[in-house]
């Protein structure tokens, strides 16, 4: 739908669409269901699901504030997005992903009081029980009534702006750590900046979340901001054949940021770095050995051996020895660098996270 004389929004939403099946619906309303309502959500898809685009194109007919775009070839979903927004404030999401009715409000409010470098969501929603060993940080206003799961630690982090410069860099990276910044989504950010990045090659939220940090020198965590991560109901994982390519990517991208910001002899921040690292790691070996996965018995032994051998994993093994207990079975695994072990850790947590998942979104109807 063309977007001319309509109001310039306050906030655009970036939505690239793949598989996400019926779960768009999830995501797409509650946006649309925002008590804040100068936004502008971009749906960018290629080669998605009949369902997927069919509805996101008929809210975009109720809706003057949805458009749906296709990506121009030489640009991912996100970039092309990213570009197109005409807001000052950028925020992606995943489609699959939902946001509580007061999120985009809050999220403002945070930004319009503090103008911190990046305004980062805080909230239970965001935890991903499937993570071994996930630290997951929260306002210390609310840390005394946080729950725990039997693999999770949870840590305070004040729900204050972070305007000291190192102080703010450090709490960025906490958050990476603790996986709530994994994905890049769900975070505030200048659209300039955010623009600039996907211009530069910032393929993903993620990278555009890194290049963004760049200049980082304060951010605020905003506890009011409930973002869920779907992740959990778009089973089952489809194989990535690119995603142990694009972990190996966003390792260095963060490498460089700490170094960047001359961290790099900071023990918490250099831990911090390590752990987001071995997490994808072992995320990318669980991809490998999924059922979905096409690959031939040779195949996926090569792909596990080359990831836990490649000279970064093991740099953040050595790095993490004093907390390997977090990591599990899988810690062990990779140590002895032994693939049997790996695929069997990564069999029986597959197996563990089907059994406490009873349902899916996953798919779309005939």
């Amino acid at each position: 739908m063309a977007r001319t004389g309509v109001k310039k929004p306050r906030i655009s939403v970036v939505l690239p669409v793949t598989h996400a099946g019926q779960s768009i619906a999830r995501t797409i309303e509650s946006i649309q269901n925002q008590s804040f309502r100068e936004f502008e959500l971009l749906v960018v898809e290629e080669g998605s699901s009949r369902y997927e685009i069919s509805f996101a194109r008929r809210a975009a007919e109720h809706d003057i504030r949805i458009e749906v775009l296709e990506r121009s070839a030489n640009k991912t979903l996100v970039q092309a997005g990213v570009l197109a927004a005409r807001a000052s404030q950028i925020m992606v999401m995943e489609a699959g992903d939902w946001i509580g009715p007061d999120f985009l409000q809050a999220q403002l409010v945070a930004e319009a009081s503090s103008r911190p470098s990046v305004t980062v969501p805080a909230a239970e929603g965001l935890d991903n029980p499937s993570a071994p060993g996930l630290h997951v940080l929260v306002p210390e206003r609310v840390s005394q009534h946080a729950q725990t799961d039997r693999d999770v630690h949870t840590r305070a982090l004040p729900s204050r702006p972070h305007t000291d410069v190192q102080h703010a860099r450090q709490a960025f990276m906490e958050l990476i750590a603790s996986g709530m910044l994994n994905q890049g989504t769900g975070v505030l950010m200048p659209a300039a900046a955010a623009q600039q990045a996907a211009e530069q090659g910032a393929a993903d939220a993620f990278e555009l979340l890194v290049a963004v940090a760049q200049n980082l020198d304060s951010l605020s965590l905003v506890h009011d901001a409930r973002y869920n991560d779907g992740v959990m109901q778009r089973k089952p994982v489809r194989f990535d054949a690119e995603l142990y390519g694009r972990c190996e990517r966003h390792h260095m991208l963060l490498a460089d940021l700490v170094a960047r910001w001359d961290l790099l002899d900071d023990p918490a921040t250099v831990e911090a770095l390590h752990r987001h690292h071995l997490l994808d790691v072992i995320s990318c070996i669980e991809n490998a050995c999924a059922p979905t996965a096409a690959l031939t018995a040779p195949e996926r032994r090569r792909l596990v051996q080359r990831m836990i051998d490649t000279a970064s994993t093991r740099i953040s093994i050595e790095k993490l020895r004093s907390s390997s207990r977090e990591f599990g079975p899988m810690f062990g695994a990779i140590a002895c660098r032994s693939v049997l072990a790996c695929c069997m850790g990564a069999w029986i947590h597959g197996l563990t996270e089907r059994f406490f998942t009873p349902f899916s979104l996953e798919g779309s109807p005939a």
